[in-house]
């Protein structure tokens, strides 16, 4: 074996987390509807397919918002709440494979530029509105500065979490409140850098005036 198929061999810890993330990709709705439901469907209807799921689910999240805070039918409360943390773990397993493993894939392939950031928006903000739901429940939890428990502090307390926009006003009061603050500071983190790589990678080269930095370029794209 020459010493460039060496190179080119993935490194083990590359192929553990490829492994790992596709089995975590299993536990999904998505998944399994997508390997077995709609699998022999055409490439454009499973495409309409993706960005109706996405457009419902963040109409989903929104709505369970206010089924949180409004409804007074426990069951159905607590079964958003279980699909909303389903949801959130499908989207990050998802968003993280798509940067660390499907890129590199020789047969990746994208709809369109375009529609993979907008789609990206959408999981975004909705993880922020299935948490929103979740600090609802555990609203008495925090201790929040002119706080009236309502919607928009719900909604606060998981904007700034997910995007450390500012320091929060809040006081964290019991261990539950504590777990969820964690599990979306680092879901926040990783799909924040996530957004990052999506916007930087779509931002147009400048020109440059420096003939070494223009060979360099001519050189990459060859």
């Amino acid at each position: 074996m020459s010493v460039n198929n060496e190179i080119e061999q993935p490194s083990l810890i590359v192929l553990v987390w490829e492994a790992v993330l596709k089995f975590l990709g299993r536990i999904s709705l998505f998944d399994l509807i997508m390997r077995y439901l709609i699998k022999d469907w055409s490439r454009q209807k499973k495409f309409a397919f993706v960005d109706s799921w996405v457009i419902g689910h963040t109409i989903l999240s929104f709505l369970a918002v206010f089924v949180s805070f409004f409804s007074d039918v426990s069951c159905v409360k607590y079964a958003l709440l279980f699909y909303g943390l389903l949801r959130v773990f499908e989207i990050f397993v998802y968003q993280t494979s798509v940067v660390f493993i499907h890129g590199y894939r020789s047969d990746s392939n994208v709809r369109s530029y375009r529609r993979s950031v907008i789609c990206l928006i959408h999981n975004f903000f909705e993880i922020i509105l299935w948490f929103t739901s979740s600090y609802i429940f555990l609203m008495d939890r925090f201790d929040v500065i002119n706080s009236s428990g309502n919607l928009l502090q719900a909604f606060y307390i998981s904007f700034v979490t997910m995007t450390t926009f500012g320091p929060p006003n809040f006081n964290v009061k019991g261990s539950p409140a504590m777990i969820v603050i964690v599990i979306q500071s680092i879901i926040g983190l990783f799909m924040t850098i996530i957004s990052l790589a999506h916007f930087i990678s779509l931002l147009p080269k400048p020109r440059t005036l420096d003939s070494h930095e223009n060979q360099l370029i001519k050189n990459n794209d060859v």
